[in-house]
C-alpha cells in the first residue's frame, strides 16, 4: 500500500504583498460566462456557498466543485485580483479531466443529446446544473444512455444547461499547453509556455507519422519538412514508409528510419540547404530499402552547400549517399550493401563539389563502387575539360568490397584511411578515367592501410603531383603474402609525376612494386652514364625505391624528359639481372605470357629484345599482372605470332 501527500483541507487567498486576502470575494461562474456556478461546502456537494464566497480574517474558505469553472477574486475593496478558469480536483488526491458540454434549452424541453463528450450511466460521473444550479440524478433528470439525459420536467426558454463529466487523468489529458507555463531551469532563462517549448522541435509525429512500416509516411512527413524548422523523426520497431522523395531545408535529427517502398526508383530524401551563411545538419538519418536495391535508386542526396551529415545511414540502394554541391561534410557516416556507396559529383560548374570532408564511417560491401568521386555516370554542364572540384579530403574512414574511383578533382588527400577486398577489379584507390586524362592532380596517399588486394592503387590516366607516402600493404587476394604492385601508374606520353616514399608491406610484392606503364610512349632518348635510355619514364618523375642495393629492382630516379639527371643515383630502367627467354603469343601490340607469373619480372619502360614476332625488339609499355599481358612498343611496328622477349641487362660504373 502506498501513501499520498494530502492537500490543505482549506483555500488560502493571498494579495501581490503576500498578505492574506481577509473580507475578500471569490465569485465562480460557467467558464467563459458571468452565469454563476454552485460551489459547496462539503465534499458530497449537499452544503452550498454563497456565490461569492466572503473569505473570512486569515483569506480563507471552503469550496467543493465539479467541473470547470471560471474564478474571479476580489480584495475587500472590490479590486480583483485574478481572474481565471480552473477545475475541481478529485478527493483521492488524482487529476480529473472535465468533459464539459454546455446546451441553451427551448420552452418545455426535455430531452437532451449530448455531441461533444459521453459519460458512463449510474456511477455518479455526470453532474447537470441548470442556469448553475445542481440537479439531482433520478430526481430532476434520468441518464438515459451514455449520450441522452432526460429531465423530468420541461425546462423553460433560455435555460442554460451545464453537462459535466469526469475522467481521471490517467485516462485522458485535454489540457491546453498554451495554458501551462513552462520555466526554464537556467539563470535568466524566460518563462514561456509548453505548447511554445514543444514547438522548438517539429516531430513528424505531430503531423501523423505512423512509422508502423505499412501506412504511407511520405505526407507527414513532408509537411513536418515544410515548416522549415528543426525535425525530428523518433525511434519506431517498422520505420516510416515513403513512396516519393521527401525534401529537406532544415536541421533533421532521427532516431527512427526512412523505410523505401516497394520498386522505389528515385532518391528517398534530398537535403538541400539554400543559405550558405548557416550549416545545415542531418543526425542520425537511416534510410534502408522496404525489399531489394532497385536500380536508379539513392537513400540520402545532398544537393545544397554548407551542409553536414553526422552518423547518418544508407543501405541496399544503387546510390547510397550522393553529393552534389560544395562544402560538405560526412562525419561517420555508414553506407554498405550499395552498388555505390558514396557518390559525388558536380551537377554545374557553380554547384562544383569543393571542399568535400569525409571523416571516419564505413563504406563496405559495395558492388561496383565503395566510393566515386568525380562521378561521370550523371548529368552535368561543367565542361569535359574541366575539374569537378577541389580540395577533397578523407581522413580514418573504411571501404570495402569495391574500389574507391577518384576522378575530375584537384588537391585529393586520403589519409589515414583503410580498403580492404575489392571482388572484381582487385584494385582500392583508383586515380582517373582514361577518357578524362589530366584531371586529377595534386594527390597525397598517406599512411592508408591496404589488405587482401592486388593493386592498392592504379593510376588509370597520369596524376600530375602524386605523393604516395608511408603507406602499409598487407596481404594480396588470394592467401597471397602481399599484394601484385603497391602503385600502378601509366601515363599519357610521359607527362606527370610522382613520388613514392617510406611504404611498407608484410612481404615481397608478387610482381614490381611500382609499376610505370604509359599509354603511349615517345621514342625520344637521353644519354646517361655512357649507356642509351630511352626517354620512357615520367617527365620530373622521382621514385625512391624501397630497396636501393636490390639487383632486382628498378630505379628510375632522376631521369627527365630534357636529359637532367641525378648522377648520385642509378638511373635507368635496365635490369641489373635481367629475366630472358619469357615465351608467349604476341598479337599486334598485346604480349601473353605463356606462363602467368613471368610477366611479374616486368615494368613499363623495360627495354627489351625479342625472337619470333617480337624480333625487332623495343620496350614495355604497361604490364597487367592479373592476365599476363605485356603491351610493348615494337621497333617494327605491330606483329603476331609466338615470341619470346628478354630483358636487356646493363652494368652501371
Amino acid at each position: 500500500m502506498s501513501g499520498s501527500l494530502i492537500p490543505n483541507g482549506k483555500q488560502q487567498y493571498f494579495d501581490a504583498n503576500g498578505t492574506p486576502l481577509a473580507g475578500g470575494k471569490v465569485y465562480y461562474y460557467i467558464p467563459y460566462t458571468t452565469t454563476a456556478k454552485n460551489t459547496w461546502q462539503d465534499i458530497n456537494l449537499s452544503i452550498l456557498n454563497t456565490n461569492p464566497i466572503i473569505l473570512d480574517a486569515a483569506g480563507e474558505c471552503i469550496a467543493w466543485g465539479a467541473g470547470a469553472y471560471r474564478q474571479q477574486v476580489y480584495d475587500v475593496n472590490n479590486n480583483l485580483i485574478w481572474d481565471q478558469y480552473t477545475y475541481g480536483i478529485s478527493p483521492t488526491g488524482s487529476n480529473f479531466i472535465s468533459q464539459e458540454e454546455v446546451q441553451t434549452a427551448t420552452q418545455g424541453q426535455t430531452q437532451f443529446s449530448l455531441t461533444t463528450i459521453t459519460y458512463t450511466p449510474g456511477i455518479n460521473s455526470l453532474v447537470v446544473f441548470v442556469n448553475g444550479s445542481k440537479q439531482l440524478v433520478n430526481i430532476n433528470y434520468t441518464e438515459t444512455s451514455s449520450s441522452v439525459v432526460t429531465f423530468a420536467s420541461g425546462l423553460n426558454v433560455g435555460d442554460v444547461v451545464d453537462f459535466y463529466a469526469s475522467l481521471p487523468a490517467s485516462a485522458q489529458n485535454t489540457s491546453n499547453a498554451v495554458t501551462v507555463s513552462y520555466y526554464p531551469p537556467f539563470t535568466n532563462g524566460v518563462a514561456t509556455n509548453v505548447q511554445a517549448k514543444l514547438a522548438q522541435t517539429v516531430s513528424v509525429k505531430d503531423f501523423g507519422a505512423k512509422g508502423d512500416g505499412t501506412t504511407d509516411d511520405t505526407t507527414a512527413i513532408q509537411n513536418a519538412l515544410n515548416l522549415g524548422q528543426p525535425v525530428y523523426i523518433p525511434y519506431t520497431a517498422n520505420g516510416y514508409l515513403v513512396s516519393s522523395t521527401l525534401n529537406a531545408t532544415a536541421n533533421i535529427t532521427c532516431d527512427g528510419f526512412l523505410l523505401a517502398n516497394t520498386s522505389f526508383a528515385s532518391t528517398v530524401i534530398s537535403v538541400n540547404n539554400a543559405l550558405y551563411t548557416t550549416k545545415l545538419v542531418v543526425q542520425g538519418l537511416r534510410v534502408q530499402p522496404k525489399t531489394s536495391l532497385v536500380s536508379s535508386s539513392i537513400g540520402i542526396k545532398v544537393t545544397g552547400s554548407n551542409t553536414e551529415l553526422r552518423n547518418c545511414q544508407s543501405q541496399n540502394f544503387d546510390i547510397g549517399i550522393q553529393v552534389a554541391s560544395y562544402g560538405i561534410i560526412l562525419n561517420n557516416c555508414w553506407a554498405r550493401q550499395n552498388n555505390t556507396n558514396l557518390s559525388a559529383y558536380a551537377p554545374t560548374s557553380s554547384n562544383e563539389i569543393n571542399d568535400l570532408m569525409v571523416n571516419g564511417g564505413s563504406y563496405d560491401s559495395a558492388i561496383q563502387y565503395s566510393c566515386y568521386i568525380g562521378d561521370t555516370r550523371f548529368s552535368t554542364t561543367v565542361a569535359s575539360t574541366d575539374q569537378m572540384g577541389v580540395n577533397v579530403i578523407f581522413t580514418n574512414a573504411n571501404f570495402d568490397g569495391a574500389p574507391s574511383l577518384f576522378n575530375r578533382v584537384f588537391n585529393l588527400t586520403l589519409q589515414s584511411c583503410y580498403w580492404e577486398t575489392t571482388t572484381s577489379s582487385k584494385q582500392g584507390i583508383v586515380l582517373g578515367n582514361s577518357s578524362y586524362g589530366g584531371l586529377i592532380r595534386n594527390v597525397v596517399i598517406s599512411n592508408c592501410y591496404f589488405s587482401t588486394i592486388d593493386y592498392p592503387i592504379y593510376c588509370n590516366t597520369s596524376v600530375r603531383n602524386l605523393i604516395v607516402k608511408d603507406n602499409y600493404y598487407g596481404p594480396g587476394s588470394s592467401g597471397a603474402s602481399a599484394p601484385l604492385c603497391g602503385l600502378y601508374y601509366q601515363g599519357l606520353g610521359g607527362a606527370g609525376s610522382f613520388q613514392y616514399l617510406r611504404n611498407e608491406s608484410t612481404g615481397n610484392f608478387i610482381a614490381q612494386e611500382v609499376h610505370t606503364g604509359y599509354l603511349s610512349i615517345s621514342l625520344a632518348s637521353v644519354i646517361f652514364s655512357g649507356a642509351t635510355i630511352y626517354d620512357d619514364f615520367l617527365a620530373n618523375g622521382v621514385q625512391s625505391a624501397p630497396l636501393q642495393t636490390s639487383a632486382s629492382n628498378w630505379y628510375p630516379n632522376g631521369i627527365t624528359a630534357d636529359g637532367h639527371k641525378n648522377i648520385s643515383s642509378v638511373a635507368c630502367r635496365y635490369k641489373t639481372t635481367p629475366k630472358t627467354s619469357v615465351a608467349g603469343t604476341l598479337s599486334s601490340f598485346a604480349f601473353t605470357c605463356t606462363t602467368l607469373s613471368d610477366c611479374y619480372y616486368f615494368n613499363g619502360g623495360d627495354r627489351f629484345t625479342g625472337t619470333g614476332a617480337a624480333s625487332t625488339g623495343g620496350y614495355v609499355q604497361s604490364v597487367d599482372y592479373l592476365t599476363g599481358i605485356i603491351t610493348l612498343s615494337l621497333s617494327g611496328g605491330p606483329s603476331s605470332g609466338s615470341a619470346t622477349i628478354s630483358q636487356v641487362a646493363v652494368t652501371f660504373s
